[in-house]
């Protein structure tokens, strides 16, 4: 849909005209929080203090977007962009750079932008100094290194398609003329905004400029957008500059990777209260996608571990070996132990919130060189909090239902006795702030369970409306309510949780669109109920429980700032963390081999040769990692 219809499609057109469900672009990012979030690398050079730029070969593919939103510190010197897991169709590995139309901080650059036909810059990812003068200190030769830049982009994938007039720029830094060559290369958006593309291009660039020959040499990405929201979508992967390029040969990596993250471990929520959990709670099996992205068969194994909040291994799944083909001629595993395993494990009764990872890993046989061992392990939480939610923590799209006292419901099914105190949820803005604050009013509703669909009307709250400011929205907002809390205690058995509003052109919710939880999503328009026809789930968490706790945010990442080093490893691990703390060294069959403080370091000369874990604990925080043992 084109932005000017967008903008103004709440504002024009009728219920009766079309009252129905929809997806729409956000307006903001609830999944980036108001501070500048980094990944941190203790100790990193950056381009401002160091006196020599990063070595080759430089490289990036964002595979540790389960742990924040912003480009890694040490490769990149800015963090406009948004690195994610969401957004993506099939990228060549689990995580993608997307630039839109949005700040750092999820807000429009320009959100009382009237000209809505321009396309204006908006995002820039630049890196950090980089050294092309010398290589394993030898010096750089121009003409017979062949150095080249190459990456991975994609437009739309599951956001917003950039028109035309919207464009992915890349430029190059001439060090000693301090200057930028602008598009070196650039791509523009589709003269069709419905079209979507499934697979990412692949772009190749040699660098021939003997004046980017420099210590200090530097690259950026760039993109023009309609800046008034979370628009015009562009996806950048497998970012890779280095010497002996071939243009041709050079497309194939021996990398073993997940193409996705992993899905969700409950079998109706992506998290709920640890007062309801019950073993029936767990799903029988969940999805992986293993990706061979070589140009031959590799034999490998998919593992999973469960490990407690001190992070001791609580269950271990192994999927066994198997050959895994390429990726080009069969695409995704499809060997049943590792794309969707079976999983018998079953966490024991709470006596209170509880957090637990899940560690998914990939490995082959012997200690072969993975060209990008960072991307063989996801690291997931599995929150037993007080609050159901079916979402993964961000959202790529907006949900709507058309039509003055239309409903909208989420599915919950209590196990016990519980009251509910709140609703969180994220409304997006989809025009301004003051007439949402003032006429999108709607009502916090509960219904009961009539044949699995929304029934007769259990209670319904006082008005509400969005919690939108002019600075945008930047998380759930949580609407407590207001009844006594006599009419708020809900009998065990099946309930739909949700809002009816009371303004005909729709408030828009976000939407995750990799959490496919719309069995549980119900809309009513006066037709009568039905399930959502959209895969996904809504960005609204029910808060149930006798008192309420604040929550820490979307995703609620633990605050480890970690790096293990070297890996691979001959004698001594070394371990830098912003404070100090513990760390247990596991076999692949469980078996704990090695334990200690980080300040220590771990002495690992005496083990086999092999795949370990690490499990670091810090302030109570937990964060395991691989590592490979090779003398």
């Amino acid at each position: 849909m084109k932005k000017i219809a967008l903008i103004f499609f709440f504002v024009s057109v009728s219920a009766s005209f079309l009252a129905q469900e929809g997806l729409c672009p956000l307006y903001s990012n609830p999944a980036l929080i108001e501070k500048a979030n980094t990944v941190v690398v203790p100790n990193r050079l950056t381009a401002k203090s160091a006196t020599v730029g990063l070595q080759l070969p430089f490289f990036d593919d964002f595979s540790y977007c389960y742990k924040g939103s912003y480009p890694d510190a040490m490769r990149w010197k800015d963090s406009s962009v948004y690195v994610n897991h969401g957004y993506g169709i099939a990228p060549p590995s689990f995580g993608v750079a997307t630039f839109d139309g949005i700040n750092k901080r999820g807000y429009p650059y320009q959100p009382e932008l009237t000209n809505l036909l321009l396309s204006n810059p908006a995002d820039t990812l630049t890196s950090a100094a980089i050294n092309l003068k010398t290589a394993n200190g030898q010096p750089i030769d121009p003409a017979a290194d062949k150095i080249a830049l190459s990456f991975y982009y994609q437009p739309r994938g599951l956001g917003d398609a950039p028109e035309s007039n919207d464009s992915l720029i890349l430029d190059l830094y001439r060090p000693a003329k301090n200057e930028w060559v602008p598009r070196v290369w650039s791509a523009r958006g589709y003269t069709d905004p419905n079209k979507v593309d499934s697979g990412f291009k692949r772009a190749f660039i040699y660098l021939r400029d003997t004046a980017l020959y420099h210590e200090n040499f530097k690259f950026r990405f760039r993109n023009t957008a309609t800046t008034i929201g979370n628009f015009d979508h562009w996806h950048v992967d497998y970012v890779y500059l280095n010497k002996n390029r071939d243009s041709i040969a050079d497309t194939l990596y021996n990398d073993l990777t997940f193409g996705v993250v992993p899905g969700p471990l409950l079998k109706n929520y992506s998290a709920m209260p640890w007062q309801q959990y019950r073993t029936s709670e767990m799903a029988p099996s969940y999805s992986v996608r293993i990706k061979n992205s070589n140009n031959q068969g590799i034999n490998m194994s998919y593992q999973m571990r469960v490990l407690s909040a001190s992070g001791s291994t609580l269950h271990s799944y192994d999927g066994t070996f198997a050959n895994l083909p390429t990726f080009q001629t069969a695409g995704y595993s499809s060997y049943q132990p590792h794309s969707q395993p079976v999983f018998g494990y079953s966490f024991n009764p709470m006596a209170d919130s509880t957090d637990f990872t899940f560690l998914h890993f990939v490995y082959r046989t012997g200690t072969a060189n993975d060209f990008v061992p960072a991307n063989d392990t996801i690291r997931l939480q599995q929150r037993f909090r007080n609050y159901y939610a079916w979402d993964d923590g961000g959202a790529e799209a907006g949900y709507y239902v058309l039509g003055k006292r239309s409903k909208i419901a989420c599915r919950v099914i209590l196990n016990a006795p519980d009251t509910l105190q709140s609703l969180r949820i994220y409304f997006d803005r989809t025009g301004s702030a003051s007439a949402a604050n003032t006429t999108q009013r709607f009502r916090i509703t509960v219904w009961k369970d009539n044949a699995n669909t929304p029934g007769d009307m259990v209670f319904q709250d006082a008005d509400c409306y969005p919690a939108i400011k002019n600075s945008g929205n930047r998380d759930l907002y949580e609407y407590k309510l207001t009844l006594p809390s006599s009419q708020r205690f809900l009998t065990a058995g099946t309930y739909y949780i949700g809002i009816q509003q009371f303004i005909a052109t729709g408030i828009t919710i976000g939407f995750d669109r990799n959490y496919n939880f719309n069995t549980n999503t119900f809309y009513d328009t006066g037709k009568g109920w039905a399930q959502s026809q959209y895969n996904g789930s809504l960005l609204m968490r029910p808060v149930f429980g006798t008192r309420l706790i604040a929550p820490v945010g979307l995703s609620e990442i633990s605050p480890i700032n970690l790096s293990v080093y070297p890996n691979p490893v001959n004698s001594n691990l070394q371990f830098l963390t912003d404070q100090a703390g513990t760390y247990v060294l596991y076999a692949l069959d469980g078996r704990k081999v090695g334990e200690g403080t980080t300040t220590d370091g771990a002495d690992v000369s005496s083990l086999p040769e092999g795949l370990y874990l690490v499990s670091v604990v810090v302030n109570g925080y937990s964060q395991t990692q691989k590592i490979i043992i090779r003398h």
